[in-house]
């Protein structure tokens, strides 16, 4: 099995997690703050523990959750965030997913982001930039959207200057709250 049928069988287990089984309780409980300086929720836990299952044999993990995940492999570095969004996924929103960069000698050659929410998959390694969805075998080349009418302006809530640039400029923009997944869909606004 490669790293990419590998990372999208864990995705494609999560989305079931979701959308078949549903949100536990536990998923909404609170834990400690993790390696990328949030709070870790249940549900973030639970789907790291997952990605373990399938990635640890393709090389260390650094998880937003735990750090880095020691692996025999020494060859590659992956960076996970298990859940992407997990408190718009907690609220009932639906913008939510998932990201993997797996590294080779320093330099990213893979990546997936997946769209837990609509089942959108987003592949980057030598064929290109793909898009397909969970569960499927076949994908397209990612092209950009001339006709968009929005822009994502990831935690726009930080600026105190840029709002009203755009504001003034008559630019429309969401920020909806899972910076991978914003930056996967980046073609299309």
């Amino acid at each position: 099995m490669s790293f990419i049928e590998a990372a999208l069988r864990a995705n494609l287990e999560i989305f079931e997690l979701l959308h078949v089984k549903g949100l536990e309780d536990s998923h909404h409980h609170s834990f400690d703050i993790g390696a990328g300086g949030d709070h870790s929720a249940g549900i973030d836990l639970e789907a790291e523990q997952i990605f373990i299952k399938y990635l640890l044999p393709f090389g260390e993990i650094l998880s937003e959750e735990s750090g880095v995940i020691p692996s025999p492999n020494l060859q590659a570095r992956i960076i996970l965030d298990p859940i992407d969004g997990s408190d718009n996924l907690l609220s009932h929103l639906p913008y939510y997913g998932t990201s993997i960069a797996y590294f080779e000698n320093d330099v990213c050659t893979k990546a997936i982001i997946t769209n837990l929410a609509n089942g959108d998959v987003f592949i980057k390694d030598e064929k290109g930039l793909r898009h397909s969805k969970i569960g499927e075998n076949n994908s397209v080349a990612v092209v950009c959207n001339p006709f968009s009418k929005v822009g994502i302006f990831e935690r726009s809530y930080c600026s105190k200057h840029a709002h009203i640039k755009l504001q003034n400029a008559k630019i429309k923009y969401r920020s909806p709250g899972a910076f991978a997944l914003s930056l996967a869909y980046a073609h299309d606004v």
